[in-house]
């Protein structure tokens, strides 16, 4: 007596879930997981890191103008309200990854990130924006992140006519 091809597949797959059905759930992970695998490559990177960190490097920085109109350097906007004090400086180790830019002009400006050397490449960072005096606040999103070095502050130049200008990124090791 033949038994059709087809009758063996299906036997076979109904034989290996009864079996994996008895198995205890760290084997059945364990298989899963040598059948699952990610490759971390330089073409293909994969994200690893933790959660609880992920916030923790998260950074916001705000220019503005103090109680005399001078403009203030940015500084760290903290958790709870309020800024840092003083001029930020991306940690040693680590480099700020720049992923917006909010600028609220009041008569409208260009505002400009001045130049400084990276350290990646040999290159140099500059950015220059123009936003229109229309009273909405202009928001320039960078997803892979404009990197500035360890060790910086960020100086820039802005008219007269920019607000308030704030930028959000996050940190990660140089």
């Amino acid at each position: 007596m033949r038994v059709p091809r087809s009758v063996l597949a299906v036997g076979g797959v109904v034989a290996a879930a009864a079996l994996i059905g008895f198995m205890k759930p760290a084997t059945v992970h364990a298989l899963t997981a040598a059948l699952v695998q990610v490759a971390n490559t330089a073409t293909n990177p994969v994200v690893s890191s933790e959660v609880s960190r992920t916030a923790a490097q998260t950074v916001a920085l705000c220019i503005g103008q103090d109680v005399t109109g001078a403009r203030t350097p940015f500084e760290e906007v903290l958790p709870g309200g309020g800024f840092g004090g003083s001029a930020y400086v991306v940690p040693d180790g680590e480099s700020l990854m720049i992923t917006e830019i909010d600028i609220q002009p009041q008569a409208g400006g260009k505002f400009r990130l001045l130049p400084v050397t990276t350290g990646l490449g040999g290159g140099s960072l500059e950015q220059f924006f123009e936003v229109p005096g229309d009273g909405l606040t202009h928001q320039f999103l960078f997803p892979n992140g404009l990197a500035w070095p360890s060790g910086q502050n960020i100086p820039y130049s802005v008219d007269t006519g920019i607000g308030e200008v704030c930028m959000r990124g996050y940190l990660t090791r140089s």
